[in-house]
């Protein structure tokens, strides 16, 4: 994350710094569109040459008792691309099948320095995974991707270099392709409040007036259109959001207190305290906390899985009015289930993904403990720091956002049934 801030000044320049900042706290969130600080992306087309075949038939899991069946295969590992001199790492993952079955892996600098990247993966066949485009940006920490299928293009949520003067870092971008190879790149943006761009995601099919949501680490809630227009700008008093996400009839918001907020879709209302918290759950402000939607091949209805970091993680019902089930040990960074399956995965910091098996008889529950461990250093090389920063299930495949190691494509239980529809 990075800070805005301003150099020191002659005393008789505090004047005209004081009356600058007045004018950057009261302004609009897109003031300044004319700034030269505009996100800036190229096609690099180097995607091909950092994917490799793991092919190995092997499978590498500690199972108990209760998951003799349960197998594990790897795939393929992509390396991270470097920009501005400096390796990235794999931080965000997403997945469209409603666009050809694209999982994007976006990329950006860790500490000092902006920069980042976006690969775009065909996984319509994982066990021969084909890059699509990769681009870069000198400019912009990429923290969250969406794809937008209809309009052809891709939302980048992040923080953007920032000379002093201008308005705050954070910004959403979207980048349109043109051309027959899709190498040409229009790129518009807003530069919205606080640091950065927490977390974009598709409004649902319910809201005829906009179609997509973002969240700074400020108080905001954004609602745009395609073009970034009709746009929505709501605040809450003495919150940080941290992350969202979106289900049919309303948005769950997470902050970084870990407290639970809800706004309605259709029609949009402002945000309101959910009737639960979890506060005091010693969730690090300063880690990874993300909040997902999904179901279960067993169940009808989604849940909002909230990955806490230290705080552990908790599965939550779709009104979020109740924990359904919630770990409160150890530091977890995602979790993720599919409609394909039974099964929930949960990314944790020291590089391992616990495997979790859902029971909807007599109402929803989940193992006590996990059925399997998935150890992801040990499949292909790896660079020694094996965080998993996300982990994304669809079908039978999970990818594995494992910061400068890269992305991880694993195979479970061996079903084949392809990409599958997404789990979000």
């Amino acid at each position: 994350m990075h800070v805005f801030s301003v150099p020191s000044r002659p005393l008789a320049s505090w004047s005209v710094l004081l009356l600058g900042l007045f004018v950057l706290a009261g302004c609009d969130a897109f003031t300044n569109q004319s700034s030269p600080q505009a996100p800036s992306f190229e096609v690099t087309n180097d995607l091909d040459r950092r994917i490799t075949s793991l092919d190995d038939s092997s499978t590498t899991a500690v199972r108990t008792s209760a998951a003799k069946d349960f197998s594990v295969r790897s795939l393929a590992r992509v390396s991270t691309p470097t920009v501005n001199g400096t390796p990235t790492t794999a931080s965000y993952l997403s997945f469209n099948g409603n666009g050809g079955d694209r999982v994007f892996v976006g990329y950006k600098i860790r500490g000092e320095g902006f920069g980042g990247g976006i690969d775009v993966l065909n996984a319509a066949n994982p066990r021969n995974l084909n890059a699509i485009n990769s681009l870069q940006s000198n400019n912009l920490d990429v923290q969250e991707v969406v794809d937008d299928p209809d309009d052809g293009a891709e939302y980048v949520a992040g923080a953007l270099a920032t000379n002093p003067g201008d308005v705050s870092p954070a910004v959403v971008a979207k980048l349109s392709f043109s051309g027959n190879s899709g190498n040409n790149i229009t790129v518009s943006h807003r530069r919205l409040s606080a640091n950065v761009a927490k977390s974009v995601v598709n409004a649902p099919a319910s809201d005829s007036e906009h179609d997509l949501y973002v969240v700074t680490d400020g108080n905001s809630l954004y609602r745009f259109d395609t073009n970034l227009q009709n746009q929505s700008r709501q605040t809450v008093s003495g919150v940080e959001f941290s992350s969202l996400t979106a289900l049919p009839s309303q948005i769950a918001l997470l902050t970084k207190t870990g407290g639970l907020w809800t706004a309605g879709v259709s029609p949009a209302s402002d945000p309101a305290e959910a009737s639960i918290s979890l506060d005091g759950s010693d969730i690090d402000p300063l880690g990874i906390a993300r909040m997902e939607t999904s179901r279960h091949e067993s169940s009808s209805a989604p849940f909002v899985f909230a990955a806490l970091n230290e705080g552990g993680f908790r599965v939550l019902n779709e009104s979020m009015d109740t924990v359904l089930f919630s770990r409160t040990g150890g530091h977890y960074t995602s979790v993720s289930a599919t409609p394909e399956s039974d099964y929930l995965y949960a990314s944790r910091k020291d590089g391992t993904v616990e495997v979790y098996a859902f029971d909807a008889s007599g109402g929803p529950s989940w193992s006590a403990d996990p059925i399997a461990t998935i150890n992801t250093a040990e499949y292909g090389e790896v660079t020694g720091d094996t965080q998993a920063n996300q982990v994304l299930a669809v079908g039978d495949y999970l990818y594995v956002a494992n910061s400068r190691s890269g992305l991880l494509v694993l195979e479970v239980n061996g079903g084949g049934r392809g990409g599958g529809p997404p789990g979000r």
